[in-house]
């Protein structure tokens, strides 16, 4: 019915059905099975509107299946920012499958509902949560520069990698101390060494330039100091040292 409403040109008598069609009662019938017919959920829940969230929701959270969550977490996404605050009202207590789910939700929409912040969840015990918490504050003007500083000192590295991705376009003093330790830290993944090291490469300063020599060239032989063994951060150290090398000429010759 609704696929004929739809097809109908559009008119009041399609217009007055839908009220009697889409309802929230119906639509938590549509997904109430643990297998649900996702045409049929899309069909009430986008004639439905912000209303559809609770339903979906509450089927979020028992959802069993990764399919199952993925296409009610599609749903909620097309009911747009208006389902916010409905949504981040379930955070506080929520298990953490529902909190991580939530936070990608606000996040894609890219908004923070009145009395919403991430910040409780970006120390929450489980690092899912923490990470999703994260990339919202990250992605906040306001709170980019603490939480750059937060991410750094996280004990799990992909958490540390957004903090590093983050910095590379604007580091704050504060945090400069923190990335010349992981660029300089041997035990730290190469990946990870080598995004500190580009952060220190944007970042200036005579200290930077020290650090990123440390990084290329291995312990001095004699008369000569090798290259270090290859890796990101060695070659990332080599690339900034060139730039800065060739500013540096361009300078002179100016």
């Amino acid at each position: 019915l609704g696929e004929i409403l739809d097809a109908a040109p559009d008119g009041v008598p399609a217009r007055e059905l839908w009220p009697a069609i889409a309802t929230e009662e119906r639509l938590r019938e549509a997904v109430e099975p643990a297998a649900p017919d996702h045409r049929v959920v899309a069909v009430l829940a986008s004639h439905l509107g912000v209303p559809a969230a609770e339903p979906l929701l509450d089927a979020l959270e028992r959802a069993a299946t990764r399919s199952n969550r993925a296409a009610l977490l599609k749903h909620i996404v097309a009911l747009g920012p208006g389902a916010a605050p409905a949504t981040a009202a379930r955070l506080e207590g929520a298990p953490w499958y529902l909190q991580r789910n939530i936070l990608v939700l606000l996040g894609q929409w890219g908004v923070w509902p009145e009395g919403f912040s991430p910040l409780p969840y970006a120390s929450s015990g489980d690092v899912r949560v923490r990470r999703e918490a994260m990339k919202l504050l990250l992605a906040d003007e306001t709170h980019r520069p603490a939480a750059i500083v937060s991410a750094l000192a996280d004990r799990d590295d992909t958490i540390v990698g957004l903090g590093l991705g983050a910095a590379v376009h604007g580091c704050p003093a504060t945090a400069l101390p923190m990335v010349r330790q992981l660029a300089e830290s041997p035990g730290r993944l190469p990946a990870i060494r080598g995004e500190a090291v580009r952060v220190l490469a944007r970042s200036g300063g005579e200290d930077a330039v020290e650090v990123l020599v440390g990084v290329a060239c291995a312990k001095r032989r004699w008369l000569r100091r090798p290259l270090a063994p290859r890796s990101p951060a060695m070659l990332a150290a080599i690339a900034a040292i060139s730039i800065k090398n060739a500013r540096a000429s361009r300078s002179v010759i100016d």
